[in-house]
């Protein structure tokens, strides 16, 4: 079976085809319903429904790039790949199909109930029968688990499965009932969901949506004391009763209120359950799914009764001469419900103080004088979102545009929609997480893991990094930690905003010499604080990859050291077990792995010193003749290499350095892109539009294709746990071993398949998913492989 059509024109897929034989692209169409495959199971249907073919084929089968994942004794395919040649299947012999999906059925009665039915969404999804009964029946299994630890798997499971239905399907009610409430257990839910209407709502599951009018004999209790949030009996006095159905827990999304700012999260109501708050927490809201609202508040007056914490609202800064412009920004707050303290920067003290509420300055000439004096004197700067009066009011300096919000016009006719955007800032600020204290300290990864330094966000985030650090804490546990510090605002280098951000060499070897960003040109700087803004669509960022190479980008690891070589910013990564694939738990020993990819600039310095010419570094390879990438900025990564080069590359390197440096297997890499918990991508679980440079539209994930590279490192929303960057997307990346043995690294000039890694420019999103891996022939050079370089060896300043 040959594949036409659109998919023939995927270049990712076509590699994949074209590189497998005949009976084993039939095989994955007559498996691709199946969502788990042993080698038991993989001979009898072998033989049933291939009965000429032999047991190569399950060899190779097992070995192919169909394959997503295995470990010791299974596979899963990769369903992007299977589900499309099992349509094509359909569409050319249904009968056949059907046979295959009976054969699995029949030999899969032992599987669990979630992995059938994932199996039965995937026929249906395939030959696009309907699909109403097998949703009702993942309704009813997550209705009838009572267990935290169950809901939050079959929360994993939905979140996998769902997004293999067609659009059709995914777009129907009770499926993005079911996305919804799975992205709830896992934390990343919503605030609410919308309660269908007319004959759509009567059909609603009354375990997802209790309905205020129905009298039930059961209900859930909560009580608010400082730092917890309980469910409680009924007989306990100032608690809160809402109904519950059958005794089944109902989701709510609380939000609560402390001295240093708001907070978030999801609550399954549980007999007995303890959801720990901030200690200082003395109010919370709840949102029931159906969107109703309670207040709960843990302080009580002499006489016993409530009473509401002071809310502290937003600062708003201003000079004294611009007083009654400030009284003007006041009342238009006011009047949206904003509670606004007026405060002159005469009385204003440095930025530290004001961390335990949000600020915004009203920014006007005199403002930028003022504080322009006092940074030159005592190096303060502004805090929090600037208001600008005016085009021509100059911001200070290196401060991009994503902390300024222009205000000049504010009441014109036209400036309602101003006022709007305006108010959607402020309330964002209102209700984010609070900065650190001081930001000129942060959470940096030492030699013992991370390491929270003064003026860290919140007492939680550091008990949370101390769990990480510890090797007995389990991947499960871990997965929990990362949903969690995403809440909170993760910030840890490489994971959160720019801000957070610092050199370690500066830090712990203040003799190493580095380049840190407060070093850079004004203009540098401003780009850089572009590219740190999560809103910065894709095409701005290869906008300004491009000028940052016009510019000499200055970044670490990106260009040449003052030595003429290639200048790696080596990260860290430390050992230890971790999960490998399907579940596989593998050691690993410390490494450090380059921050990017290699980039053009410096390859080239192994070019320019004769590495083609060089018979050392070719030995057992085979020495392909020169080639260029097709984008040649310097900045980007290096394409058109094949494994023979980029082997020949890390040899050249290891000589200049004098320690090893080498390609990753891809253990070492998998353990870099999906962390010791075993991620799906490396920010964590499930795709994000705009955090990786991958082809969007192909699946219609999201919005964007650029069609090319980017410079290095220009998602920084998209790094891993350790910080490295560009693990998703951009260029395919090679890794040392080969595809059907692993243990192999050694090169040699068999030409036997390599492995490649990470996804590309042209991929899409489920390419660039970080277990999936690819074989490629070692001699191929293509314009979306490039490499990045590892080392075991201890490495000075690190």
């Amino acid at each position: 079976m040959t594949p036409t059509g659109d998919i023939a024109a995927d270049e990712d897929f076509r590699q994949i085809v074209d590189s497998e034989g005949r009976d084993v692209i039939r095989l994955g169409a007559l498996l691709s319903p199946a969502a788990h495959i042993d080698s038991r199971f993989l001979r009898n249907f072998r033989m049933q429904l291939l009965p000429g073919s032999d047991a190569g084929l399950e060899a190779r089968f097992w070995h192919s790039s169909l394959v997503g994942s295995r470990s010791l004794g299974t596979i899963t395919l990769d369903p992007e790949i299977v589900l499309e040649l099992g349509r094509r299947l359909f569409e050319e012999d249904p009968e056949l199909l059907k046979r295959s999906w009976k054969c699995i059925e029949s030999q899969h009665e032992y599987l669990p109930d979630t992995l059938r039915l994932q199996e039965a969404l995937r026929f249906s999804s395939i030959t696009g029968s309907p699909a109403d009964a097998l949703l009702a029946r993942v309704h009813k299994t997550l209705s009838g688990l009572r267990d935290g630890a169950q809901r939050r798997s079959m929360g994993r499971w939905l979140k996998t499965t769902l997004p293999e239905l067609p659009l059709r399907q995914q777009r129907m009610p009770q499926v993005q009932w079911l996305a919804s409430v799975a992205a709830a257990e896992l934390g990343d839910a919503p605030e609410s969901v919308s309660v269908p209407q007319g004959e759509e709502g009567e059909n609603v599951p009354v375990w997802l949506f209790p309905r205020r009018e129905e009298e039930t004999d059961f209900a859930y209790h909560l009580k608010l004391s400082p730092g917890v949030l309980a469910v409680v009996h009924a007989e306990e006095p100032g608690a809160v009763t809402l109904p519950m159905h059958d005794g089944i827990p109902v989701l709510l999304y609380v939000t609560w209120q402390t001295r240093s700012g708001n907070g978030s999260g999801w609550l399954q109501t549980r007999a007995d359950q303890r959801l720990t708050l901030p200690h200082d927490c003395r109010a919370v809201e709840l949102v029931s799914p159906d969107g109703r609202r309670f207040r709960l508040w843990a302080e009580r007056s002499e006489k016993g009764e409530q009473t509401v914490p002071e809310t502290s609202g937003l600062i708003l800064l201003h000079r004294p001469d611009d007083r009654e412009l400030a009284d003007r920004v006041a009342r238009l707050l006011r009047d949206r419900d904003v509670n606004v303290r007026l405060r002159e920067e005469d009385e204003s003290v440095p930025a530290s103080d004001f961390t335990d509420q949000p600020v915004v300055c009203l920014w006007s000439k005199a403002s930028a004088a003022y504080w322009d004096r006092r940074s030159s004197q005592r190096g303060d700067a502004p805090p929090g979102v600037l208001l600008r009066t005016a085009p021509d009011v100059p911001l200070p300096e290196g401060m991009g545009e994503s902390g300024v919000f222009d205000l000049f016009d504010f009441d014109s006719p036209d400036g309602e929609g101003r006022v709007d955007r305006l108010l959607k800032r402020i309330r964002a600020l209102l209700d984010g997480p609070r900065p650190p204290a001081d930001r000129g300290r942060t959470i940096v990864f030492g030699e013992s893991g991370y390491v929270v330094e003064p003026g860290t966000p919140g007492p939680e985030i550091e008990s949370l990094l101390t769990e990480l650090n510890d090797a007995d804490t389990t991947p499960a546990r871990r997965l929990e930690i990362g949903d969690r510090l995403a809440e909170l605002g993760d910030p840890r280098p490489g994971v959160g905003v720019r801000e957070h951000l610092v050199d370690q060499r500066s830090q712990e070897h203040p003799d190493v010499e580095v380049s840190p960003v407060s070093r850079y040109p004004a203009d540098v700087r401003k780009l850089l604080d572009e590219l740190a803004d999560p809103g910065t669509e894709p095409p701005r960022r290869l906008e300004i990859g491009d000028e940052l190479d016009r510019r000499g980008d200055p970044r670490p690891g990106v260009g040449l050291d003052g030595n003429g070589l290639p200048a790696i910013d080596w990260v860290k990564i430390p050992g230890g077990r971790f999960i490998y694939q399907d579940g596989e738990s593998v050691k690993l020993p410390d490494s450090h792995i380059s921050r990017f990819p290699m980039t053009n600039r410096q390859y080239q310095a192994f070019v320019d010193d004769k590495g083609y010419d060089d018979d050392r570094w070719w030995q057992d390879l085979k020495k392909p003749k020169q080639t260029k990438s097709i984008w040649q900025q310097g900045n980007r990564p290096r394409t058109n290499v094949d494994w023979y080069e980029a082997v020949a590359f890390t040899r050249w390197l290891s000589a200049q350095l004098g320690y090893e440096v080498r390609l990753p297997t891809e253990q070492e890499w998998e353990r870099v892109a999906r962390g010791r918990e075993g991620r799906d991508y490396p920010w964590g679980g499930g795709y994000r539009s705009g955090f990786a440079n991958v082809n969007e539209k192909r699946i219609e994930t999201g919005s964007w294709d650029l069609k090319e590279t980017t410079a290095v490192g220009m998602y920084p929303q998209g790094a891993s746990i350790e910080g490295v960057l560009d693990l998703a997307g951009n260029v395919w990346e090679w890794c040392l071993n080969k595809v059907e043995k692993p243990e192999v690294i050694a090169p040699d000039k068999s030409g036997d398949s390599r492995v490649l890694r990470g996804g590309s420019w042209i991929s899409s999103p489920g390419f660039a998913r970080a277990a999936v891996r690819v074989r490629y022939y070692p001699d191929n050079r293509r314009y979306l492989v490039g490499f990045r370089v590892l080392s075991s060896a201890p490495i000075a300043g690190r």
